[in-house]
């Protein structure tokens, strides 16, 4: 079990698809749609494309990575750099309107200041005496104005936990062990993922998730299955926007190793699955899975190996973005690509209707609508 979150990945190259067909992979219908121009394309000097997407207004948003911090229109494609400082990870705090984000290429294993700056301009302000761990979980969370969640090794049982930072008193809280995934809609609950508490079989992991208050009380405790290829580490557990399912994956060994999504329901822990391949090792469910704001649909990608061999993928792969309506069971084929990477860089999320997916793609960003 690894303990850092990989890269935020996303992918690269896309070709156009029209038509209608049934495909065996998911339940129910399948529409295709094909592709629309780009509103912004990155600087051919741009190397890196890993970091976060937030769009946290429809008219314009923000993107943080090895370039630094932009903002970028949606109707016209102006950009403006508000932080040269390059780094990965970022969050959006809604009340006030705030990005987190902290400056350093490093992915796991160091500690990294904190950042913040207002949407809507303003100086960048970082938060005096403050460094928080990057090594697994979401290094940053905000919970509200003057509050977020983040990751720090405690100096007494020298294991990582989850802290509340208060920035009004500038006193950090240790909530419990392990590292902070995500936080539940109604801002109550943080899910923990607790390392130690991790169960080894012979072909999988049962990885344990305590449900913490903000008061530092466990509420609940769920042991999940999933393996080292596919599980929390480099996806996590998401939430649904009204708190009352989890997304998560499991990869089926008695069924030629397919990967499938599933929903688990809060807090009576009934599961139902959503999505499953149509192959075995050489078709893969990929993130980073995305809801909704109607909490109706699910934006989450497929990669399929077009020719595998016994230790390679020799005929590249197939990048599918899939839009699942849970109302439905209808699933619609926003864009596909061929490439010959195996992690190209890809990210997406909704507007705030829920009517039109913004995604990078390569050094692109589009905009699509998914009705």
């Amino acid at each position: 079990m690894v303990l850092s979150r990989s890269l935020l990945v996303f992918f690269c190259g896309l070709f156009f698809f029209t038509g209608c067909k049934k495909d065996p992979a998911g339940p129910g219908a399948e529409k295709e749609f094909g592709l629309d121009f780009p509103f912004y394309t990155f600087p051919a000097s741009h190397e890196a494309y890993y970091g976060t997407l937030l769009w946290p207004e429809d008219e314009s948003v923000f993107w943080y990575g090895g370039h630094g911090l932009y903002q970028i229109s949606v109707e016209d494609g102006n950009a403006s750099n508000i932080d040269v400082q390059p780094g990965y990870f970022a969050a959006y705090e809604p009340d006030s309107e705030t990005i987190y984000y902290l400056p350093t290429d490093c992915l796991s294993g160091c500690l990294a200041p904190v950042f913040k700056v207002n949407i809507n301009g303003g100086s960048t302000e970082k938060i005096s005496d403050l460094e928080i761990q990057v090594a697994g979980g979401s290094p940053v969370i905000p919970v509200s104005s003057n509050q977020f969640l983040f990751v720090q090794l405690h100096s007494q049982s020298s294991v990582l936990s989850t802290y509340l930072y208060d920035q009004a008193s500038g006193d950090s809280t240790r909530l419990a062990e392990g590292l902070p995934e995500i936080l539940s809609p109604n801002r109550s609950e943080v899910l923990v993922y607790q390392i130690d508490e991790t169960v080894h079989t012979e072909e999988e992991d049962f990885y344990q998730l305590a449900f913490v208050s903000l008061d530092g009380m466990i509420n609940d405790t769920w042991q999940l299955s999933g393996n080292s290829f596919t599980h929390l580490p480099l996806y996590p557990p998401l939430w649904d926007v009204n708190g009352i399912r989890i997304l998560y994956m499991k990869r089926d060994y008695d069924n030629n190793a397919r990967i499938s999504l599933w929903l688990i329901h809060y807090p009576d822990s009934r599961e139902e699955k959503i999505w499953d391949t149509s192959g075995g090792p050489e078709k893969t469910i990929e993130g980073p899975f995305r809801w909704s704001a109607d909490n109706t649909q699910l934006a989450f990608w497929e990669r399929t190996c077009l020719e595998a061999s016994l230790y390679s993928c020799d005929g590249g792969y197939l990048w599918t973005l899939w839009v699942y309506n849970t109302i439905k069971g209808e699933a619609t084929k926003q864009a596909a690509d061929k490439s010959y990477e195996a992690s190209p860089a890809r990210e997406q999320r909704f507007s705030s209707d829920g009517s039109r997916l913004l995604f990078l793609y390569d050094r692109s960003l589009y905009l699509k609508d998914v009705n």
